[in-house]
């Protein structure tokens, strides 16, 4: 992030030989990370006179008009040049948004704007895990201390499910198994194979069948996901 910033900064100097004169100028840069529903916007400011502060404008047209979003101004010293950045939440997913770096600078009467150039990014898919219904039902069956757990993975435009899913004993509080996952195909049945734990495979001796909870917890935004099954020596 430091290089990025870096580089950001010399080029926004290369490219501005009228600096000396501390100009009011928005640059906005191309986005950082971008996930289903977050993204990352970047920009160069520098403010002239009076008191200023920059944002950005989001939307999903480009004419930044009835659905256009701004984030919280901060206070721009004056004369500095400054890389910007802010994290941006609660985006829809496989949606293309424009986006641009604003300046507003406080005068007699109204505030004045100086708009950046716009730029976009595209949100990616999401995508979610589930167990068939009927899995409340199912048996895990616990063939030489491992068991099999079907796993299909749901999604738009294809997005994979990658994440860890957990298998644990309800009344004993107990972990039998967990393993991570990663890009499961959407749509498409997986099998997941997972080593039951000592603990557990003690707990089948006692207490056949052993009630147990499962539980997805994936790692690029989707929600987690939970069932019950038994699961049986």
């Amino acid at each position: 992030m430091i290089a990025l910033a870096a580089g950001m900064l010399a080029a926004f100097v290369a490219a501005t030989p009228a600096l000396a004169q501390a100009a009011t100028i928005a640059t906005t840069g191309n986005p950082g990370t971008v996930t289903a529903t977050t993204a990352q916007l970047n920009g160069v400011v520098q403010a002239a006179g009076a008191s200023s502060a920059w944002l950005f404008q989001l939307s999903l047209n480009p004419a930044f008009s009835w659905d256009a979003e701004s984030t919280a101004s901060v206070y721009i010293p004056r004369g500095a040049v400054e890389v910007v950045e802010r994290m941006v939440t609660g985006l829809a997913p496989s949606s293309t948004y424009f986006y641009r770096a604003v300046i507003e600078t406080e005068r007699q009467g109204p505030p004045t704007f100086t708009y950046g150039p716009t730029q976009t990014f595209t949100t990616s898919a999401t995508s979610s895990a589930y167990w068939p219904a009927e899995s409340v039902a199912t048996q895990l069956a616990v063939k030489r201390g491992k068991t099999t757990v079907p796993l299909t993975c749901q999604g738009d435009r294809g997005a994979g499910c990658t994440g860890r899913l957990t298998v644990a004993a309800i009344t004993h509080k107990a972990v039998c198994a967990s393993t991570p996952f990663s890009a499961l195909a959407y749509g498409k049945d997986s099998q997941l194979k997972l080593r039951v734990s000592k603990s557990c495979l003690k707990l089948l001796r006692h207490n056949k069948p052993l009630r147990v909870k499962l539980s997805a917890v994936f790692t690029s935004g989707q929600p987690s996901w939970t069932d019950t099954a038994w699961l049986t020596g």
